[in-house]
């Protein structure tokens, strides 16, 4: 009996030692593989993340991969370094128990200046089940181009499910002053509630929140705070229809030559179609061409349609010095016309149908008048060129025209006036205000002439 004890210790011990031998030419096999399937991707629009099979060094307990980050423009390259520690016993990492491996990752020291430690570090364990949880720190940092206040993040991704969910925050971020444009980012967290779906898009719940974002191009600053942004997406219970919500809030924004306070926004898509949408990521992830996806696109548009889509502004409000602004749009699908041929932008206006609303001041209307003024200008190619003052004389005079003809209507609310006007584009004919009306009629060609020569013409 004392030598069966004693022998099956020795297996015992002899399994232990070799299982990370075991684990590490699992390891590479599985990195090469991955390397051959993936080979590169972009996670971030100008971002490039190469993995390469031949940048991989077994050990004993532990091995090492390379992993190049290719960033947007002339910013270079970052190198990362990653340690993979065997398993399913981790002699380094004893408290994460059994596991597959613990993955150490750093920016590769041979790529920094001899004493400067990575500036970010980041633990990956993977467990016996596939399910990986990572936790990342960034310290903060210091260069000629920006300042980096720190980050934190924790992230778990089932492999099962391909739920992704945690946290991933920024302490702060300013760009150096000579650095243009200049960014500026105040303390930021990205919450994730996500799971794989079989249409190729991740569902479920992604909210951002920043007490402060700065923006500062040829010396004009736009600033926002208190900024929120949720976004929601499902999938029915027959795995046949899609639908999203997005919700933007902020406290206060402000412009170089306006602000605004208390914006809230919300859009909802409905009744999008799975299948065609799953059709179209695919071919994204296969890196097709233009051409190639937008001939995708229409070949599922009468799927699309088919299933009645609708996008609604449900709500678009905001307070300015000059009072509040209320929005509304909603843009419906056609089914009737899911068969029609589409050659051009205008001809696939004939798929949807639009409802929209305005209620605003006079002092904010003065800004669309303003705009329609100078599109007018622009079209009729005015023979007297139009200074401020005269575009501002034709602003007045078209919105006076839209009060009198009623495609504009004013009310007096509690001793404030406020502008109403609603617009529609229903089985191809434009309304506004319920009547039919021809969009070129809103800028008149004689209004134009009349206001820019400076007097009245027979």
């Amino acid at each position: 009996m004392r030598k069966l004890i004693i022998g099956l210790l020795f297996v015992i011990v002899a399994a232990v030692a070799l299982a990370p031998v075991a684990g590490g030419v699992l390891t590479e096999r599985e990195y090469q593989s991955a390397a051959q399937r993936v080979g590169a991707f972009s996670p971030l629009p100008g971002v490039r993340v190469v993995l390469d099979g031949s940048l991989f060094e077994r050990g004993l307990l532990s091995s090492k991969a390379w992993t190049t980050v290719q960033l947007p423009g002339d910013a270079g390259r970052i190198v990362l370094l990653h340690t993979i520690h065997h398993g399913p016993f981790s002699y380094t990492h004893p408290e994460v128990g059994l596991a597959l491996g613990v993955i150490e990752s750093q920016v590769d020291p041979a790529r920094l200046p001899e004493g400067q430690e990575s500036p970010i570090r980041i633990k990956t364990t993977v467990g016996l089940d596939g399910d990986m949880h990572i936790q990342l720190e960034g310290a903060p940092t210091e260069t000629e181009e920006f300042t980096f206040a720190g980050a934190q993040a924790d992230l778990r991704l089932s492999a099962e499910t391909q739920a992704f969910t945690g946290s991933f925050e920024i302490a702060g971020f300013e760009s150096a002053e000579k650095v243009e444009p200049r960014l500026k980012i105040d303390r930021s967290l990205l919450e994730l509630d996500l799971r794989g779906s079989d249409v190729g898009i991740p569902l479920g719940t992604i909210r951002y929140s920043a007490s402060g974002l700065e923006l500062t191009r040829e010396g004009r600053t736009g600033r926002l705070k208190d900024l929120v942004l949720d976004h929601k997406g499902e999938l029915d219970p027959a795995g046949e229809q899609i639908t999203g919500e997005l919700r933007i809030e902020f406290a206060e924004l402000d412009l170089p030559d306006r602000s605004c306070q208390q914006g809230q926004f919300q859009l909802e898509a409905r009744n999008i179609d799975a299948e065609a949408v799953a059709t179209v990521q695919e071919q994204r992830r296969a890196g097709v061409s233009n051409a190639q996806l937008q001939r995708a696109i229409q070949d599922v548009l009468p799927r699309l349609l088919g299933a009645g889509p609708e996008l609604e502004l449900t709500r678009a409000q905001f307070v300015t010095e000059d009072g509040p602004v209320d929005l509304y749009a909603k843009l419906s699908g056609r089914p009737e016309m899911a068969n029609l041929p589409v050659s051009n932008g205008l001809g696939a206006l004939a798929l949807f149908n639009l409802d929209a609303r305005a209620d605003m001041s006079p002092g904010h209307f003065s800004t669309v008048s303003l705009a329609m003024a100078q599109t007018q200008s622009q079209l009729i190619g005015a023979e007297v060129e139009q200074t401020p003052e005269t575009l501002r004389v034709l602003a007045d005079t078209i919105t006076q025209t839209l009060l009198s003809e009623g495609y504009l209507t004013a009310s007096d609310d509690s001793g404030s006036v406020r502008y109403r006007t609603n617009l529609a584009f229903r089985n191809g004919t434009i309304l506004v205000n319920d009547r039919p009306v021809n969009p070129m009629s809103l800028l008149s060609p004689g209004v134009a002439a009349r206001t820019a020569g400076g007097g009245s013409s027979e």
